[in-house]
C-alpha cells in the first residue's frame, strides 16, 4: 500500500505543476499578445510574475498538506 501511496504522490505533484505550467503560459501568451509598446510588455510580464507567485504559493501549499498525509501513511503503515 506505501508503493501505491508514493505513487499516487508523486503522481499528482507531477500533476500539479503540469498544470500550473501551462495555465502561465496561458496568462503569458494571453497577456502578451498583440502588444508592442514596451509599457505594455513590462506591464504584462508583472503581471506574470504576480500570477506565478500566486501558482507557486498555491503549489507549495498542497505540496506540504501531502507531505503531511505521506507522513500518516507511512507512520500508520509502520504500526
Amino acid at each position: 500500500m506505501s508503493v501505491v501511496a508514493a505513487v499516487a504522490v508523486a503522481v499528482s505533484m507531477i500533476i500539479i505543476l503540469a498544470v500550473s505550467a501551462i495555465v502561465v503560459l496561458l496568462i503569458f501568451s494571453a497577456l502578451t499578445y498583440g502588444s508592442t509598446t514596451k509599457r505594455s510588455k513590462v506591464k504584462a510580464h508583472k503581471m506574470l510574475e504576480e500570477k506565478l507567485l500566486r501558482l507557486l504559493r498555491r503549489d507549495i501549499s498542497i505540496l506540504e498538506s501531502e507531505e503531511v498525509v505521506w507522513e500518516l501513511l507511512k507512520d500508520t503503515s509502520s504500526r
